[in-house]
């Protein structure tokens, strides 16, 4: 998944009725900890999902956002990193 996807995304859940109020939190791939922080998250959802089958879905979303990390890694060791403003 790339950042044109994740903000196409981002848009379908605004337009299907999110509050756009909602808080609401953006890693960039350039941010050191970003990889990290994903993973943490994927840690922590899956975790919390795998007790519930009827939320199994939340394995996709957990394998895109580690894939997504990775990417991130990518990004990082081709591009560089820059501490966020």
């Amino acid at each position: 998944m790339n950042l044109v996807d994740t903000k196409e995304k981002i848009t379908e859940l605004l337009e299907s009725g999110a509050d756009p109020e909602m808080p609401c939190f953006l890693l960039m791939g350039r941010d050191p900890s970003a990889p990290s922080v994903v993973r943490i998250w994927v840690t922590l959802t899956g975790a919390t999902y795998r007790t519930s089958p009827t939320l199994s879905g939340m394995y996709s979303k957990c394998y895109q956002a580690y894939a997504i990390s990775c990417e991130m890694e990518t990004w990082q060791i081709e591009h560089g990193i820059k501490i966020p403003d």
